[in-house]
């Protein structure tokens, strides 16, 4: 049986975690994030500017994390000149993050992919990165842990932007429609927001149909070598105009059989036509 993210027995033999020997470098995550701060060695970007402008140490490494754009790199860069910490280095998150066209997304906090690579014939990998203006975060971020609707949404941005390197990119002179048809994804462990990574594998192929590029494969994301989640998911790339006239065709079809069953509920009793 799989394990649960959550797992009494499992998570009890990590209490005795070994602590950090030194505080040379600094763990800054986006104000988003406050409530990883529980861990005494993470700060936000907030608290560690506060902390600066109380004189408090200076570290003689940044690690920026999770939800720390490249406006609040600039931030910190400024406030660490402001302690003559020019020589301090600042280690931002993972990028370059992925184009509109590879991740089929039109805001940019919205991404939660960079650094796309092939590792191998049919396998990929990217980094998770976390924007703290996300969409997914305005009204479900509760407790430390990332929750599992941004790992759901990671993972279908990963599997389009493998469709879109794989097949798409190949037959650029089309307009694909990327609708999945199933997902089976089992939650592990807890994630956090610190570097993680998502692992993409095509298990099936299926270009019989031209109108239809098949797809089956599996995701894994990982932090610290461990599983967060694993999913297998299968979808199709349509033509957009196929997929359009479908679609059209069939909310035609919807909006007409609600007409009808409202139109029938306020029919007077009695009354045949």
């Amino acid at each position: 049986m799989a394990e649960s993210a959550y797992n009494p027995a499992r998570d009890s033999a990590i209490i005795g975690d070994t602590a950090i020997p030194a505080r040379r470098e600094a763990c800054v995550v986006g104000d988003r994030f406050v409530a990883l701060t529980k861990i005494e060695e993470v700060q936000t970007v907030s608290q560690f500017v506060a902390s600066l402008r109380r004189g408090g140490p200076v570290p003689e490494r940044v690690l920026a994390v999770q939800g720390v754009s490249q406006f609040e790199l600039d931030y910190l860069r400024e406030e660490l000149n402001k302690r003559q910490a020019a020589g301090t280095e600042i280690v931002p998150p993972v990028s370059p993050r992925l184009g509109r066209d590879i991740v089929h997304k039109q805001r940019e906090p919205n991404v939660l992919l960079a650094d796309l690579t092939r590792t191998g014939s049919d396998a990929y990998t990217a980094g998770l990165w976390l924007h703290a203006d996300n969409e997914l975060f305005g009204d479900h971020q509760t407790g430390q842990h990332v929750q599992g609707l941004v790992i759901i949404e990671a993972m279908r941005q990963m599997f389009i932007a493998v469709f879109e390197t794989a097949y798409g990119r190949h037959n650029s002179h089309r307009d694909f429609y990327v609708v999945w048809d199933s997902i089976d994804i089992t939650f592990q462990s807890f994630l956090f927001p610190l570097p993680a990574s998502i692992h993409c594998e095509i298990l099936e192929e299926d270009l019989s149909d031209e109108s239809r590029a098949g797809y089956r494969m599996r995701m894994r994301v990982l932090q610290n070598e461990v599983c967060a989640a694993d999913a297998t998911v299968r979808f199709g790339g349509y033509d957009q105009s196929r997929i359009e006239a479908a679609e059209t065709k069939r909310a035609r079809r919807a909006v007409h059989e609600y007409l009808r069953a409202r139109a029938a509920a306020t029919e007077p009793v009695g009354v045949t036509s």
